[in-house]
């Protein structure tokens, strides 16, 4: 993976596609580098974009897990990333 947009589709669409349930939590950072082939840091990288936009809860030590869905939520960390790109 070269490009990091290919990389956080890529990752996305792994993790949302498994249908986990709300709450259930997701593969390591470590597992995750060596499904993509990519260091840590990377994913890391992608976990953090994916907390920010509301896909996932992260916690130290304990892991990520997946949040349930919240339309306005979503909606409201959506517009703000937008806003932040400009």
């Amino acid at each position: 993976m070269a490009d990091n947009s290919d990389l956080f589709q890529s990752v996305k669409d792994y993790l949302l596609g498994r249908s986990l349930a709300p709450g259930k939590k997701l593969d390591t950072e470590t597992e995750l580098a060596k499904r993509f082939g990519v260091t840590r840091y990377r994913i890391r990288q992608v976990m953090t974009t994916l907390a920010q936009m509301g896909f996932i809860d992260r916690s130290p030590r304990r892991g990520s897990t997946v949040r349930p869905p919240d339309a306005d939520d979503v909606s409201s960390r959506i517009q703000l990333q937008m806003e932040v790109a400009g």
